[in-house]
């Protein structure tokens, strides 16, 4: 009896692992197809948090090469502002004005920087605790700096849902993605 249960547990363990093994796997394919891909695009909805306020953005997130170019969409009052952003540097334009942002770019904790992280978080290899909830899988990568982000993926298409941005283990970022595409 002590046998068969022995077994049991170990052919258990050893399916579990094959899983997440395949989803690995799956993931890694998903990243060198994406590198290779010259422009990807998606719509970001954040909910940014700090310590005094919490704010709604939709943006649409458009990446080309080294740089990635964002236009909000909501809050209206700000709609269509445009922000350009290579490397460190943020230009951001407005009714054919234009403007240096002045923020300090390389956190990873501001809005504006927000879907960067998660394209870089996909482009990442450096992942750990991966788990399957449902039909989704999930994994970490350490960003440096006190900084994390936990991306979420629909397993059978390996479609990014959602990324959570995080700074000495608070939540600052939770960014819902749709309208993914790579061209």
């Amino acid at each position: 009896m002590r046998k068969m249960f022995i077994s049991a547990l170990m052919i258990s363990l050893m399916l579990l692992c094959g899983c997440s093994r395949g989803y690995e796997g799956k993931l890694e394919e998903f990243r060198s197809a994406f590198v290779e891909y010259g422009t990807v695009s998606f719509v970001a909805t954040m909910t940014v948090q700090d310590e005094n306020s919490v704010a709604d953005y939709t943006v649409e997130c458009v990446r080309t090469g080294e740089e990635t170019v964002l236009r909000l969409v909501e809050p209206e009052l700000i709609s269509g502002v445009t922000a350009h952003l290579k490397g460190k540097d943020a230009l951001i334009e407005y009714e054919g004005l234009s403007f240096e942002s002045g923020l300090e770019l390389g956190t990873g904790r501001t809005p504006i920087e927000a879907c960067d992280v998660v394209l870089d978080t996909l482009e990442s290899g450096q992942t750990s605790q991966f788990a399957m909830d449902g039909n989704e899988l999930s994994f970490r990568v350490e960003q440096g700096n006190n900084c994390y982000t936990t991306m979420r993926l629909e397993a059978d298409t390996m479609t990014p849902v959602s990324a959570e941005i995080y700074y000495d283990g608070r939540l600052v970022i939770c960014c819902e993605i749709s309208e993914w595409y790579m061209e």
